[in-house]
């Protein structure tokens, strides 16, 4: 059972000098890392439903003094009741209605999620923060998993008004398949008046307009809002990106000429996968100085040249950093550039911070800087923060 936390803050007051803060940050932090994340994975399986989705907004416990010397012993025995007794006050021993619970506390089923996600999706192009597609699964053959058992009406309304905006439409369009786009256009013009109803063909054509960074309206996310990705190592490949994108004609100078085939490059530098959505494509996007709401062209097919020369790349990539020896490109890919990261605003730069690993202490030997990168066609700075 899969559980995500967004963000866990511990808090602590301690009466001591500098040196005793710092020796009891090293014991929460092993602490934290050896106990607190399995525990609270184990109090989540035994609270959680199992044919449900299980939404709380936020959990604050206060764990009250403790003695230092006890602290080990005593703090997560302490934690564990405390959470427990948090979630019971929340969700309450007989659990919530479906929909129920107000923003607080809600419990929805694998529809409302899927369906949700998919309204997120055609809004900003990404999917929310909490979900997780299962292996091997994409947004449109969860959504056609959905429609088998009926879509309820607030869907089809919802996304019958997210069209109106060209945006959504090019979204919609673009990414998926005509054989779903037939399906739920049905369904929408059953809801609409016959003068309103649109078709596939109509539906495409409405969408077609060059895509420029400038014709992107606002950000649809808070400044403070954090963006997950599943490919943060690719700003390891910063050093080679220039001349890359230069030798595959889809970049000159300082400017992107292809910024869709270069989307495309990416996805298939960190992943070899020759497709991608473009809810897959948000540190792409900031790696090639594009507004991450900008819509992603759905239909590029790169050439059997360009993947030979991606994978020769990734082979200079292991050649310059010794400490990999024979590491084939895939091997690569599954060890550093199929990371899970989190970026963030940093006043007008990003902050991409990436989950670590074991075998991370390669990193000491790179031979190049990947603290701060920004490629020639990058209007601001891409910090790294990956210790």
């Amino acid at each position: 059972m899969a559980h995500l936390i967004r963000q866990q803050v511990l808090h602590v007051e301690l009466n001591g000098t500098e040196a005793d803060g710092l020796a009891l940050q090293k014991r929460l932090s092993a602490l934290c890392h050896n106990w607190l994340q399995p525990e609270i994975e184990r109090i989540f399986d035994r609270s959680a439903p199992t044919e449900e989705h299980l939404y709380i907004e936020q959990l604050e416990v206060n764990l009250g003094a403790f003695d230092l010397s006890r602290l080990e012993q005593e703090l997560p025995a302490a934690v564990a009741e405390a959470l427990e007794k948090a979630i019971r006050e929340k969700v309450g021993t007989a659990g919530l209605p479906i929909g129920s619970g107000g923003r607080e506390v809600q419990l929805k089923t694998d529809a409302q999620v899927v369906w949700e996600a998919f309204l997120h999706c055609l809004r900003t192009g990404r999917l929310p923060w909490s979900f997780r597609l299962p292996p091997g699964e994409t947004l449109e053959t969860a959504l056609q998993r959905m429609l088998a058992a009926g879509v309820p009406a607030v869907y089809v309304a919802e996304t019958e008004h997210l069209i109106h905006s060209q945006t959504a439409r090019k979204r919609l369009a673009e990414q998926f398949s005509e054989g779903f786009l037939a399906t739920l256009l049905e369904l929408i013009n059953q809801q609409t008046s016959a003068r309103e109803q649109l078709t596939i063909a109509q539906l495409k054509a409405s969408s077609r307009t060059d895509a420029l960074p400038d014709d992107v309206p606002e950000p649809t996310y808070p400044e403070t809002e954090a963006l997950y990705v599943e490919d943060a190592g690719l700003v390891l490949l910063h050093p080679f990106l220039p001349q890359f994108f230069a030798t595959m004609g889809v970049a000159q100078a300082q400017k992107l000429l292809q910024p869709a085939r270069a989307l495309f490059l990416l996805h298939y530098l960190a992943t070899g996968a020759e497709t991608a959505k473009e809810y897959e494509l948000v540190l792409p996007k900031i790696l090639c100085g594009l507004p991450v709401d900008m819509p992603v062209e759905g239909n590029v097919e790169l050439t059997e040249i360009e993947k030979a020369e991606a994978n020769t790349l990734l082979e200079a990539v292991v050649r310059h950093w010794g400490a990999l020896k024979n590491t084939s490109p895939d091997g690569l890919r599954e060890a550093f550039l199929q990371r899970a990261g989190k970026l963030s605003r940093r006043n007008d730069d990003w902050l991409l911070q990436v989950e670590q690993r074991g075998h991370d202490l390669l990193l000491e030997s790179l031979p190049w800087n990947i603290a701060v990168s920004q490629l020639p066609w990058m209007p601001n700075l891409l910090w790294t923060d990956w210790t």
